[in-house]
């Protein structure tokens, strides 16, 4: 199995995706994009008369864990909940690709998942790095009210450990969550149910027991199945210093989505969010917080399409206790006398800002006329002529950095800067120092690009051995860097070289070209 983290986390009844690509976790963000899975209804609307009960189950991995532990560690726990509950046949909501959240996602956002997938119960599993212990694994279970019903809580001893000890341990807290659990099997929260029990509307997205149900196409109709991801961009920044509960978000659709070869959902389709949460920073170094719910897109035909999705993000941790030890050595001991003042600093507000992807899913099957369909699929785009326009814009928190091409140094970007050159078709190579040229461009005849510099995040550093720049420069997807782009400043023209003027085998020169 496989856990991959993403910018937004999806969340329903699984664990992390496992490959994490970190290039799209914020550095020091507590980040978290909930994507509620396919997750089909099993029952009727009210609790009474769900049948068989269900549990949905959602795996949250806490800020501590994810600063002084391992994905491993977090899989490893996924992976052996999981399988205990399969194997003693619990009756779970659950989905290949959902329910991992770095960071604090608020309960009431994932008891609010588990009332949308019609589950009775919800069993949220928190993974957790206490400073004297190197796990905790807290199991709560609430009811279909969001009344806790019961709570199990193991660890694996202390912290600090060797390998050995730190993996015999692990085992040993999972062992003893186990048991624990073991005496709950058949009680609210893990119902066993069997294959006979189940209703025949029920799809393998809901339970790793059940049968598949085939979606077919007719000839009239065509059928675009519930839990289809889609994915999206913010189309305005948004911050918890200035967002309000009940505030709609703009967004649009990234990429089309279809059924066969037909469009459903057109790239660039508009989507809205709603504004659930929205605390601004304050005292004490405590992070802005901010919680959109995703609500609905627009099809190929214009009709509104609900969606299930939340996107829950923290402003980025101050450093403040880093950098006070440090202040305290130097002046001798004197900052102390200013440290009752330092609650005083507000932290980091929570921010998505304006071309951020998020991730959803199709909420319940859509059946469409197939005529409808057809008359309403996009014309396709004309091949552009001419040179390739590429946009470079500079997303850095602070700094300014020289960008190179080749071996021509083409502009020096501040912060919130971008330019914008035409080259001849051809393949070229980016970097931010001449001996950087680390991101290829292939650019084509009449394309369109964008190039971003912003900042390796934390997981990368650690991922990458030999880092000489904690700075990256990347060629991002059209639409989200024509968004990312949009509120940039031009650069000043005596920051930009003219590359009209310039040597084409210069620009055109790899990283390993030698000056002749």
């Amino acid at each position: 199995m496989e856990i991959p983290v993403k910018s937004q986390i999806p969340v329903g009844g699984r664990g992390v995706p496992a490959s994490f690509p970190a290039s799209i976790v914020p550095r020091c963000v507590a980040l978290a994009l909930l994507t509620v899975a396919p997750l089909a209804p099993v029952c009727a609307q009210d609790e009474a008369a769900q049948s068989p009960q269900t549990t949905f189950v959602f795996f949250q991995r806490t800020h501590s864990h994810e600063m002084n532990s391992t994905t491993e560690i977090f899989k490893q726990v996924v992976d052996d909940i999981e399988e205990y509950l399969k194997k003693n046949h619990v009756g779970v909501v659950m989905d290949a690709d959902v329910s991992y959240a770095g960071g604090q996602v608020p309960l009431f956002a994932v008891q609010q998942m588990a009332r949308d997938s019609k589950a009775a119960y919800l069993l949220y599993v928190v993974v957790d790095r206490p400073p004297t212990k190197w796990l905790k694994v807290t199991v709560r279970c609430d009811d279909a009210k969001g009344q806790q019903v019961w709570q199990e809580q193991v660890d694996s001893g202390r912290a600090w450990a060797n390998a050995k000890a730190i993996a015999r341990g692990t085992q040993n807290a999972l062992q003893n969550l186990h048991e624990e659990l073991s005496k709950r099997l058949g009680q609210p929260g893990l119902p066993q149910v069997t294959l006979e029990r189940l209703p025949p509307s029920a799809t393998a997205a809901q339970s790793p027991n059940l049968p598949a149900v085939p979606i077919e196409d007719t000839a009239e109709f065509i059928r675009l199945a519930d839990g289809t991801p889609v994915r999206l961009l913010l189309s305005e920044s948004v911050s918890s210093k200035s967002a309000k509960v009940g505030d709609k978000v703009k967004l649009q659709v990234l990429d089309d989505v279809k059924a066969g070869d037909l469009v459903i959902i057109a790239d660039k389709a508009p989507a809205t969010a709603t504004i659930e949460t929205a605390k601004s920073a304050g005292r004490a170094w405590r992070a802005g917080n901010l919680v959109l719910k995703l609500n609905s897109v627009a099809l190929i035909n214009h009709q509104d399409q609900p969606l299930r999705a939340w996107s829950a993000n923290r402003g980025k941790d101050t450093g403040a206790v880093f950098a006070w030890i440090p202040a305290i050595i130097q002046s001798d001991g004197l900052a102390l006398f200013v440290l009752p003042f330092a609650p005083l600093q507000h932290g980091n507000q929570a921010t998505l800002p304006r071309g951020t992807l998020l991730e959803a899913v199709i909420d319940g099957d859509i059946s469409l006329p197939r005529a409808d369909l057809e008359a309403n699929q996009p014309k396709p785009s004309e091949p552009g002529h001419g040179p390739a326009s590429v946009t470079i814009y500079n997303r850095l928190p602070a700094g300014t950095v020289d960008i190179w091409c080749g071996r021509v140094k083409v502009a020096r970007l501040g912060i919130g800067h971008k330019f914008t050159m035409n080259l001849p078709a051809a393949k070229y190579w980016l970097g931010i120092w001449k001996g950087g040229l680390d991101t290829p461009l292939d650019a084509q005849d009449g394309g369109d690009y964008y190039v971003s510099v912003n900042e390796l995040t934390d997981a990368e550093v650690r991922m990458q051995r030999n880092v000489r720049s904690f700075v990256q420069v990347s060629v991002v997807p059209h639409d989200v860097g024509e968004l990312q782009a949009a509120d940039m400043v031009a650069a000043k023209l005596q920051d930009v070289k003219d590359v009209r003027q310039l040597d084409p085998g210069l620009l055109q020169a790899g990283p390993h070209a030698k000056k002749k």
